[in-house]
C-alpha cells in the first residue's frame, strides 16, 4: 500500500528532468521513512499507475523527500514529470535497493 505524500515544490532541472520536493501526509511516516543513497521507490499518480524512480534527497534529511524524474520512457515521463502539480497527492512505496549478486 503506498504512503501518501504531497508535492510541495517542483524544480525544473532541465527540459527533460524535473524534481519534486515531497512531504508525507503522515508525520510518523516522515520520521520513519528510511533509505540509503542509491535506493529507489515506486511513485503512484492515482488513476495513472505507478513508476520507479530514484530518491534524490539525502537520507539524513527527514523534513522532506526529493525525487527527480528524467524522461526515458515517454509515458512515465509525461505522467510524473509534466502531468502533476504542486499540491497534488501521490503515493510512495519503497525504498528498495538495487541488488548485485557476486559470482
Amino acid at each position: 500500500m503506498p504512503h501518501l505524500a504531497e508535492i510541495r515544490e517542483i524544480i525544473d532541472e532541465s527540459p527533460d528532468t524535473r524534481t519534486f520536493r515531497l512531504k508525507f501526509k503522515d508525520a510518523g511516516m516522515a520520521d520513519s521513512f528510511d533509505f540509503k543513497a542509491g535506493q529507489f521507490a515506486e511513485y503512484s499518480a492515482f488513476g495513472d499507475g505507478e513508476s520507479t524512480f530514484c530518491i534524490a534527497s539525502s537520507p539524513t534529511r527527514k523534513i522532506s523527500s526529493k525525487c527527480s524524474f528524467k524522461g526515458f520512457m515517454e509515458r512515465d515521463y509525461t505522467v510524473f514529470a509534466r502531468g502533476l502539480n504542486v499540491g497534488t497527492t501521490i503515493g510512495i512505496r519503497g525504498a528498495v535497493r538495487h541488488s548485485v549478486s557476486a559470482g
